[in-house]
């Protein structure tokens, strides 16, 4: 929950969704965070965003895999 509050605040006008996968509390080489950001569509969610979650969730996860995560953006409708 920390980790999507986080991520809200670093993408603002966002909410966040993350899975995470093959968890090993010993071994998170393994591991694969998906992050979905639910978004209206005029709130763009910038690359520096985008870099700065890839680099929230490495340092969350000590030794996850860079390529282990993903960033997708669904745009909602109101």
């Amino acid at each position: 929950m920390k980790l999507q509050d986080s991520i809200q605040s670093i993408a603002e006008g966002s909410a966040p969704l993350v899975s995470i996968h093959n968890f090993d509390v010993a071994d998170h080489s393994e591991t694969a965070v998906a992050v979905t950001l639910y978004t209206e569509s005029y709130n763009e969610i910038s690359e520096e965003s985008r870099m700065a979650i890839e680099n929230l969730v490495l340092g969350s996860f000590n030794g996850i895999l860079k390529e282990n995560i993903s960033i997708d953006v669904e745009c909602t409708e109101r």
